[in-house]
């Protein structure tokens, strides 16, 4: 028998010994064997990786060869052989040219100074190699060639079903360390819902033994009705290939009773044909953060409803203030005192109404989405507005105010209120963390199309650490906490974000603790900006306007609030009633029958909407314009006097002017008949 042909046979019959006798080595050291040559073995060739895995290697002298080795050490024409699919044969490395360059570094120390090696292919692509190597010269035979190409080519079969079998072991046992070991619960799960395969982090989110769950058990069955549609159709997309997976947040049923919230990731194992095998789920607990979602939801619920009580409540003491400077508007006077007195409180009013508008939407100022009410304003009257607001501190902690001489042509388009509240926020933070007795100074500086606005004081100062931190939202420094305890550190923050949506920007700067801080605002300028001065109601008197002959029927519990207003529209020419209770509301409006109603809505013995209901349900309920006056003023409260009937919704402290334009509106209107005297 020709040598090939004997040592192939011989090769072959190692397939009928036991799994751990006929394994890649012991092939290769029956081939060195049979062939006399000192070492023989087996690779893998990773093309895309570049690399070459030793397997099987057996060396009678028992050096042995790297495990893995980059295909970029191999010669180029070996390299160039090996792709190509010829035979290596060499039968001196420590001559050959193409070797003979590494053989004192790679080859000679490994002892191999003859090779011959059998690049294997598959589909064109050089999978593998079967080599043999001597320590010393030999002359390769054409017959030893052909034997190794034989050879190579029948074993492969054998040599890489084991690496195949071998790499899915590797794989299993990986998988199944994973599945086991996870932090998230795995599970594998049939088309029509049962458990097949569950880890035991899915068996102690769900309180089932494995034995329960694979014992019938569904997904179904444990899991919240609420969710289970919304779950079995994401499952009927995956099937009909309309998404490849799904991701949902849904609740289990505990096997203790009590609700699990999990996130489920389920994606579906397909066979080759396109035909479902099963689900593969990812079941992660997230009661704990759905727990704290939930206290939050209900925190902020909370916060919020003590916001709107807060809200009406310092509502209500405004209302009359702000009607009594409607009266006072009315009856003109040349007192300049009298006048300036009149504009103060008219414009602290309306900015502690602004203020309140801000607390009840805590929620929207911290993600910056307020809403600028912007039109064209003097730097100067917005400063001075900050100036007159901060005023009563400065002069309560005795120190002195320096204001630079601003340019009345420096003209912005900004939300005067807003910035307003910035340049007063500054001013009162310096007076604040200032000794009493120091000065305060406020500097304007024109730059081109901007202008910087600082405000430096000579108190406390910033330490270098707190400079990055000064704008945060809650943050302050001790030292501020010790020299002026109070406030919410949102001062600042609050600042900055109206600042930046004024396309603006403000920065600190301080010599450290003790020598005082320097603001600077920096504010684009109105570009070809023309004013229209507006003219204050007492610079000039304009004809009084006819009597409105209107009846008005005003309902609060807020005693003065009601007095105030039925005096302004009184004085405006309306007949006016007052009612301080819904009941008495109800019998007044049947007599009176009015053409407008302004109504409160938190009355003590029926609520405003009731109100609102009964007069409409009477026959002569349909004509009354009925507007709510009152201190709730968010959007659900909106959404519940429009319910009920109501024509308007106004929130306290009304614009004496907003009231006096709704009663003219009803100039058009026909009078009503008078209503029969009781």
């Amino acid at each position: 028998m020709p040598v090939a042909e004997r040592l192939a046979a011989r090769t072959l019959e190692l397939i009928d010994i036991p799994s751990e006798s006929r394994g890649e080595a012991a092939i290769a050291a029956h081939v060195a064997q049979e062939f006399g040559v000192s070492r023989c073995g087996f690779a893998r060739v990773n093309l895309d990786a570049g690399e070459v895995i030793v397997r099987g290697d057996y060396d009678e002298a028992r050096v042995p060869l790297p495990r893995t080795y980059s295909l970029a050490q191999y010669p180029d024409s070996l390299r160039a052989d090996g792709l190509a699919g010829r035979t290596i044969v060499v039968d001196d490395m420590a001559q050959d040219p193409r070797t003979a360059p590494l053989y004192d570094t790679v080859f000679g120390p490994l002892g191999m100074r003859a090779h011959l090696s059998v690049p294997l292919h598959r589909d064109g692509r050089w999978v593998a190699s079967f080599s043999i190597s001597h320590h010393d010269p030999r002359k390769w035979t054409p017959s030893e060639a052909a034997s190794m190409r034989l050879i190579g080519e029948r074993v492969w079969s054998i040599v890489d079903r084991a690496w195949t079998e071998e790499t899915l072991r590797a794989s299993e046992e990986r998988f199944r360390a994973t599945f086991e070991n996870a932090a998230v619960g795995i599970a594998h799960v049939s088309t029509d819902g049962r458990w097949l395969r569950v880890n035991d982090k899915l068996c102690e989110i769900v309180g089932y033994t494995r034995e329960r769950l694979l014992g019938g058990m569904t997904f179904q069955d444990i899991t919240y009705p609420e969710d289970l549609d919304i779950d079995l159709e994401l499952v009927r997309q995956v099937v009909s290939g309309e998404r490849e997976t799904y991701s949902l947040d849904k609740r289990y049923f505990h096997a203790n009773g009590s609700i699990v919230w999990v996130t489920l990731t389920v994606s579906l194992l397909r066979r080759a044909d396109g035909t479902p095998v099963h689900f593969i789920s990812i079941i992660e607990d997230i009661t704990t953060r759905k727990r704290a979602e939930e206290a939050l939801r209900e925190a902020d619920q909370r916060k919020d409803e003590f916001l709107a009580l807060l809200a009406h409540e310092l509502r209500n003491p405004l209302a009359p203030i702000r009607t009594s400077v409607g009266l006072m508007r009315a009856r003109p006077t040349e007192d300049p005192v009298v006048t300036r007195c009149r504009e103060v409180i008219d414009r602290q009013v309306t900015h502690m109404a602004r203020l309140l508008d801000d607390l009840l939407d805590v929620s929207r100022l911290s993600r910056g989405q307020l809403t600028l009410q912007r039109k064209l304003v003097g730097l100067r009257e917005i400063l001075d507005a900050a100036i007159e607001a901060s005023m009563p501190l400065i002069v309560q902690q005795r120190q002195e105010l320096t204001v630079a001489t601003i340019d009345d042509s420096i003209v912005l388009d900004a939300d005067e209120a807003r910035l307003t509240q910035v340049f007063g926020n500054l001013l009162n933070n310096a007076a604040k963390y200032s000794a009493p007795g120091s000065s305060i100074d406020v500097f304007v500086q024109q730059a081109g199309e901007r202008v910087d606005i600082a405000v430096r004081d000579r108190g406390m100062g910033i330490a270098p650490e707190m400079l990055e931190r000064v704008f945060d939202l809650f943050t302050q420094a001790e030292t501020a906490q010790v020299h002026a305890p109070g406030g919410l550190g949102i001062g600042l923050s609050l600042a900055r974000r109206l600042v930046e949506m004024h396309d603006g920007t403000i920065g600190a700067v301080s010599d450290g603790l003790g020598h005082g801080s320097t603001f600077t605002v920096r504010l684009p300028i109105a570009s070809h900006a023309h004013r229209v001065e507006a003219q204050s109601p007492a610079a000039h008197s304009e004809p009084r306007a006819e009597p409105l002959q209107r009846r008005v029927l005003v309902v609060d519990d807020n005693v003065e609030a009601a007095d105030m207003l039925a005096m302004l529209l009184t004085e405006v020419g309306c007949e006016v009633r007052t009612a301080y209770r819904g009941e008495l509301a109800v019998r007044e409006a049947e007599r009176f029958r009015p053409d407008l109603l302004l109504l409160d809505l938190g009355l003590p013995d029926t609520s405003g909407e009731e109100v609102c209901r009964r007069i409409r349900s009477s026959a002569w309920g349909g004509d009354v314009i009925i507007v709510a006056v009152t201190g709730w003023g968010q959007e659900h409260d909106r959404h519940r006097s429009a319910l009920a009937g109501f024509d308007q919704h106004l929130v306290k402290p009304v614009d004496p002017d907003v009231l006096v334009e709704l009663t003219r509106g009803l100039r058009d209107r026909a009078p009503r008949p008078q209503a029969p005297s009781a």
